[in-house]
């Protein structure tokens, strides 16, 4: 069925809650609302949004859903809640009761009290400095003295909680909406200075044109700006810290005049474009890529300007004067069967985009390390894609995944095992990457060693089954793999560094890791001639193996064990008074294998000293 086929509200709606209707009971029917909507409007597979409905119950504070989208390379965490009112609960539906009651759980549990499971994981996205979005949904659109309450709410969100929790209301007719239904023709005047390739124009608009066009278009939608990205793969994410709007931001605040030098500029589609002396005629446009660009822009105008802007005001002189690039396609049946329009959305986005860690190429020391790491047989990639890019020969000498190193793959590693900062490197990834606040504190002393040996034993972590992609209905005895891949490395690096700190009696850090490395690559060299159970590499990774099997398992019988992903990415998982119980014991196993492994050394005509 194509996009614009779709039945009449009215008919869509009236089946949408049939289906509600045969849920066997309230809280079913409660959980299908939620569900399904989270699926339409919020693009959620459907077993996401089942898991999203688990926190709903009594007591559950004004939270009948709960999704944490997964952490982008540029942003900070992102969380949807969700207040569901199906059937009798949104009749006579008090907004300002509703949200005060989820105000007040959500600030307890930021102050560090035990709220529930759900409150307490919003709570802590706060924290960590994301973002999240109390949603309202409701059947029908909220009554007049409804909408009040909403706006009040709002104020008090933002005065209790700043820019971090973002408060909405939607209903089914909202959700219809996103469906892509047919709406009147949308056409917006765009001033530019353009150059025609034949359905395709490509030049620059002034920063205070383009927020003109996109007021305009808002009013001809009923005040509904964002439906401009509805083909886009994703609507305004807001402004966060670190974020890329908040460079956007920043660039507005303090450099719009380069505005158009540190910006990449968007891409447009519309049914037509007609150009005249001033710029372009657009009918039906959609931003397919630009859209945190474009909407972070007319947030900052709105708030600046108030909708106005005049030649004599010097502060929008400034604006008037800042340009951005702008590409327009013209693409008359959008939703049709060759798929041009998803296609330019598809790769216009994934062609552009760009995280912190992808700045890597661009550093001296991974350039540096890039060669160093060559020279041992083995091939750094510190640029997306450069592999791929190598002629077959190159390709052959260094063979992937076994010769094969991803540059900020291998800098976690070596973050979780030799810093000893696993639940950074599993819950703020972002943080060792150029720009991120542990980058300097790294990079300046980083050896191809410190990159080479945790990538090594990371993979051969992965032959036991800590992978990235470890399958998470494992069976009990393979169920702790999942997730722990950065807690396995700390856990090994920690263990042999003690053992190889007892054996050279040596107290310089610096040294004993030297030394741990060089004998780590000599035992490794052994153990591919002498594949065994009983070798001592294998058995350092069978002790490290168990140690994280009951540390999994015994966190998960404690009471206050809420799920994995927030223990692997707390602090408490490498507190002594937590890992040191379990780790004792394995450490003298360790020490039994310093014979064997001193043995192996000599018979490499290695000397520890």
């Amino acid at each position: 069925m194509a996009k614009w086929d779709l039945v009449s509200c009215a008919e869509w709606k009236s089946n949408f809650l049939a289906e509600i209707e045969a849920q066997p009971h309230t809280t079913a029917k409660g959980d299908a609302f939620v569900g399904k909507v989270l699926q339409i409007y919020y693009n959620l597979s459907e077993s996401d949004a089942i898991d999203a409905t688990d926190c709903a119950g009594a007591n559950d504070h004004g939270v009948d859903a709960l999704f944490i989208f997964p952490e982008e390379e540029d942003n900070d965490r992102f969380a949807l809640a969700v207040q569901g009112k199906y059937g009798t609960a949104s009749k006579g539906l008090q907004v300002y009761t509703e949200a005060e009651k989820f105000f007040t759980a959500l600030t307890s549990a930021r102050e560090g009290l035990h709220i529930t499971y759900a409150i307490d994981k919003l709570a802590g996205v706060l924290r960590g400095g994301g973002l999240v979005q109390y949603i309202i949904l409701t059947v029908d659109l909220l009554n007049s003295a409804q909408q009040k309450s909403l706006e009040n709410i709002k104020k008090i969100a933002y005065a209790d909680f700043g820019e971090k929790l973002v408060v909405e209301a939607i209903n089914l007719g909202d959700v219809y909406a996103a469906l892509g239904t047919k709406n009147d023709d949308v056409i917006v005047d765009l001033p530019c200075q353009v150059v025609q390739v034949t359905d395709a124009f490509v030049g620059l608009a002034k920063l205070t044109d383009m927020y003109d066009m996109m007021r305009n278009y808002a009013k001809q939608t009923g005040g509904a700006v964002d439906r401009i990205y509805d083909y886009n793969l994703r609507k305004y994410i807001k402004r966060r810290r670190g974020s890329v709007n908040d460079g956007i931001y920043d660039t507005l605040e303090n450099y719009p005049h380069r505005f158009l030098a540190y910006n990449n500029g968007i891409t447009m589609i519309c049914n037509a474009a007609r150009q005249f002396e001033s710029g372009l005629r657009l009918k039906n446009p959609y931003i397919v890529n630009g859209c945190q660009t474009t909407r972070t822009l007319y947030d900052f105008m709105e708030r600046r300007f108030s909708g106005s802007h005049t030649l004599t005001d010097f502060d929008a002189r400034q604006f008037q004067e800042a340009f951005m690039a702008v590409k327009v396609l013209v693409v008359k049946d959008m939703d049709g069967d060759d798929s041009y329009a998803k296609n330019i959305t598809r790769y216009s986005n994934k062609q552009n985009a760009i995280g912190k860690r992808d700045f890597i190429a661009l550093e001296a020391k991974y350039k540096e390390l890039k060669t160093h790491i060559g020279k041992m047989g083995y091939f750094l990639e510190i640029q997306k894609g450069e592999y791929d890019a190598l002629p077959k020969s190159k390709r052959t000498k260094y063979p992937s995944p076994t010769h094969l190193i991803n540059s900020f793959e291998a800098t976690l590693f070596y973050a979780a095992g030799i810093l000893g900062k696993p639940h950074l490197a599993f819950g703020r990834s972002g943080y060792f990457a150029p720009g991120g606040i542990e980058y300097d504190k790294i990079v300046e002393d980083l050896t191809p060693d410190d990159l080479f040996v945790p990538w090594m034993i990371a993979k051969q972590g992965e032959r036991l089954g800590y992978a990235a992609k470890a399958q998470r209905d494992a069976s009990h005895e393979t169920a702790h793999h999942v997730q722990t891949r950065y807690l396995f490395l700390y856990i090994f690096f920690r263990l042999v560094r003690e053992m190889v700190a007892k054996i050279l009696l040596e107290k310089n850090d610096n040294q004993v890791t030297e030394n741990m490395y060089r004998i780590l690559m000599v035992l490794k060299a052994d153990y591919n001639q002498h594949p065994k159970p009983e070798h001592p590499f294998a058995q350092l990774l069978t002790i490290t193996d168990e140690v994280v099997f009951t540390l999994i398992s015994l966190a998960e019988e404690e009471e206050g064990y809420k799920d994995r992903a927030s223990f692997l990415e707390s602090k408490e998982l490498i507190e002594g008074t937590r890992i040191n119980p379990i780790i004792s014991p394995a450490k003298l196993k360790v020490y039994r294998l310093a014979n064997q492994i001193q043995q192996i050394m000599s018979n490499q005509q290695h000397i520890v000293a």
